[in-house]
């Protein structure tokens, strides 16, 4: 968003929101717009207008509010965990010859959760209750988790996101240093 767009941004803002006031309306703008640059002004003010039609709080958004709204209204929907557990069970039951190709099936976040292609075929290995019971509760604890982590970069910009991503490829280097 340019300078000018978030002057837009501002006065729709304070247009519905009158009791949004500034002490200083330049350094707001140059706030607001270093925040939002890496951002679509269209985007942006669709994020707006959903949270217009949804708040009844009364209270004008916040940034990290806006952003939230925009990544809301415009990333698909995720998977939930049981059928992200419905997904890897089925994997399981292949994996004993063809872990690799039923790893490769699956979703990037169910990926991240079931850790490696070893972990489906120790998991295959097991009996069924084990895996229905102590394997699943794992899974899906590990399963919010990276979906909860995934929720928390998505509101971070590109330019953090990228760093955030370089951080945890040199982590898991180090992890598995192979």
């Amino acid at each position: 968003m340019t300078r000018d767009d978030t002057k837009k941004l501002l006065l729709a803002i304070t247009t519905m929101y009158p009791n949004y006031k500034a002490d200083n309306k330049a350094l707001m703008v140059d706030l607001w717009s270093e925040m939002l640059r890496e951002y679509d002004y269209n985007t942006i003010m669709q994020g707006l207008k959903a949270y217009i039609t949804t708040d009844t709080s009364g209270f004008a958004p916040s940034i990290g509010k806006l952003i939230q709204m925009c990544n809301d209204l415009n990333k698909p929907r995720a998977v939930s965990d049981l059928e992200a557990w419905s997904l890897v069970y089925k994997a399981i039951c292949n994996s004993n010859y063809n872990a690799i190709d039923e790893y490769n099936k699956l979703p990037p976040q169910v990926q991240t959760a079931v850790g490696d292609v070893g972990n489906l075929k120790q998991w295959a290995m097991l009996d069924t209750r084990s895996v229905k019971s102590v394997i699943q509760s794992q899974f899906l604890r590990s399963y919010r988790d990276v979906v909860q982590i995934d929720k928390e970069k998505m509101r971070l910009p590109e330019s953090m996101q990228e760093r955030y991503k370089v951080l945890q490829d040199a982590t898991i280097k180090q992890l598995n240093p192979l």
